[in-house]
């Protein structure tokens, strides 16, 4: 018997979102809440840059699932769904 071969584990690319996930909230947001307060969510998920340049392309999974969190912890649970 022979001994098998060690591979090295194929690194999987981090998965990707379209940019509508980022400008559409945004949009909402914006109407419904207002300027300071969607620039305020976007600051707490650390995506401050996507208020003044918007994505045009896919992007990072985990921004927008961070953009969401911080809907969640500037609106009320039933605002926040709603948009």
């Amino acid at each position: 018997m022979t001994p098998r071969a060690m591979t090295a584990p194929v690194a999987m690319p981090a998965p990707r979102i379209g940019p509508n996930a980022v400008t559409q909230l945004a949009a909402a947001l914006e109407a419904a809440w207002g300027r300071e307060t969607a620039d305020a969510v976007f600051a707490d998920a650390d995506l401050i840059a996507y208020r003044t340049t918007p994505p045009a392309h896919m992007v990072p999974q985990a921004h927008a699932a961070a953009l969401h969190r911080a809907l969640y912890r500037a609106l009320p649970q039933g605002e926040a769904e709603a948009l």
